[in-house]
């Protein structure tokens, strides 16, 4: 069962069918989605469809999402995803909705779980993938100490995050 995280100002709890809405908002946003290789034409469907998945995932340990909780409100979503493929390390994944981007939400709710995936689940580094073009989340991974790796064919940055 995947742990609900605190910060100072913000809950991470596992997505939930009662994130529909949210999740749907979220993820059929086309600013969201320039970053992304998903399409801004997600239907109610796609997202239970989604929801049902992540929380198969938190269940099997596949990957673990959480959604970001800022004064009891849903305004974004972060994930440790790939925890098969390698037992020492998983991917970083985050986004946050755009009336809340600015605000430190990203980088508080990511050094939460680096924080988690470091000492409690004992990763030795952590990734992360930035499109080229999205340089406030090429910020973040510099605010919270990721080393740039390289940028691949298909201009994504590469970032890596090892254990203090």
């Amino acid at each position: 069962m995947l742990e609900t995280l605190h910060s100072e100002r913000l809950l991470l709890r596992p997505v939930s069918e009662t994130d529909l809405e949210f999740i749907h908002a979220i993820r059929s946003d086309e600013h969201h989605n320039l970053y992304t290789s998903r399409t801004s034409r997600d239907t109610i469907e796609d997202s239970k469809k989604f929801i049902a998945e992540r929380m198969a995932d938190n269940n099997s340990g596949t990957a673990l999402y959480w959604v970001i909780c800022f004064k009891n409100i849903q305004v974004g979503t972060i994930c440790l995803w790939d925890l098969k493929s390698n037992p020492e390390n998983a991917e970083l994944g985050f986004e946050i909705l755009r009336t809340y981007q600015g605000q430190g939400l990203a980088t508080e709710s990511s050094s939460c779980v680096l924080d988690h995936a470091f000492q409690i689940l004992g990763f030795k580094y952590i990734r992360a993938v930035v499109h080229r073009e999205n340089k406030p989340s090429r910020a973040i991974m510099a605010k919270l100490g990721f080393d740039f790796i390289n940028t691949d064919e298909d201009m994504l940055m590469h970032f890596k995050l090892e254990r203090h």
